[in-house]
């Protein structure tokens, strides 16, 4: 079951409180983020799944028995999302996330299903903070500042063996997140420019998870069917670098890289709510040391604003 080793890379859910004996290759792990929500001006309340596959390669010159092993995993993720715009420029969002993970290899099988780590965010409406203003274009800056709690856990066990760090629902770290939000829209087209970084710090197993940096670009048009009905189909690019971990003094082998992406998707809106989907095929990556492959990353909500 991999029991002594670990893999970070991708979006961080890792403890590292094992003993690394071996490389950081075995999956990717993920959690959820404090994305961008439909309908800015109201409050939200709605549900959203997720879900990414991983396929990781363990080098051949390892000398134990992990070399050449391979496995695959898919991480599900159902968050609760609330928003609450407590004045016209300040909006408080809670994301509360349950995960479940799972591993195939040849060295065995591994599910896991539990609580993540919950996110607190603030945001300030810094440009604009009415959409409608009655001009042609309009535009609009938000900036973040929330953090991640340690509520999931990290220090699950299977068999009576403690699961690996990827495995696992949480981090066990206290972590900052920082986000800022550019949208601009002409007549019914639009840009939307999101940048995010993670300020990750060290658990109480002394382990540390690199920080991490996403950016993503994605033009929308607003298409009104009728009264009730609006669609907004969304096109973009988007990347994410992640820093190395580290385990007290030491830098973790394996770990960090980049990737870029495409982001395709839609919302549709209905009145008070709105159906979310979205697809983010990957389109260059680094993981790793080349040695993970991320093969799918979607997503999909539905939201009720009032």
């Amino acid at each position: 079951m991999f029991k002594n080793l670990k893999l970070f890379i991708a979006i961080a859910v890792f403890t590292g409180i094992q003993n690394i004996n071996a490389c950081d290759i075995c999956g990717c792990s993920m959690s959820s983020s404090a994305a961008i929500l439909p309908q800015i001006n109201k409050s939200i309340v709605g549900i959203r799944y997720s879900h990414s596959n991983f396929k990781s390669s363990h080098p051949t010159n390892l000398g134990n028995e992990f070399a050449g092993v391979s496995t695959n995993d898919n991480f599900h993720t159902i968050e609760a999302i609330g928003r609450y715009n407590a004045t016209e420029r300040f909006h408080i969002t809670a994301i509360v996330p349950f995960n479940y993970i799972t591993q195939k290899s040849t060295q065995g099988n591994v599910q896991n299903f539990g609580l993540g780590d919950i996110m607190l965010m603030g945001q300030f409406l810094a440009v604009n903070p009415k959409l409608c203003t009655g001009k042609r274009a309009q535009h609009q800056f938000r900036a973040g500042l929330g953090l991640k709690f340690p509520t999931g856990s990290f220090n699950k066990k299977m068999n009576e063996s403690l699961l690996h760090s990827n495995l696992q629902n949480g981090t066990g770290s206290l972590d900052i997140l920082l986000s800022g939000i550019y949208t601009l829209r002409i007549d019914n087209w639009g840009l939307n420019t999101e940048l995010s970084y993670r300020i990750n710090t060290t658990n109480q197993n002394k382990f540390r998870f690199g920080n991490r940096a996403a950016a993503k670009l994605t033009a929308f048009y607003w298409w009104k069917l009728n009264e009730n009905i609006s669609i907004l189909p969304t096109l973009g690019i988007g990347g994410e670098q992640m820093m190395g971990n580290r385990d007290g003094k030491r830098n973790v082998p394996y770990t960090g890289g980049w990737g870029v992406n495409a982001v395709a998707g839609f919302d549709v809106v209905m009145k008070k709510f709105v159906l979310s989907f979205s697809t983010q095929p990957p389109l260059i990556q680094y993981w790793s040391d080349g040695n993970v492959k991320r093969k799918i990353s979607l997503e999909t909500g539905l939201f009720y604003n009032f």
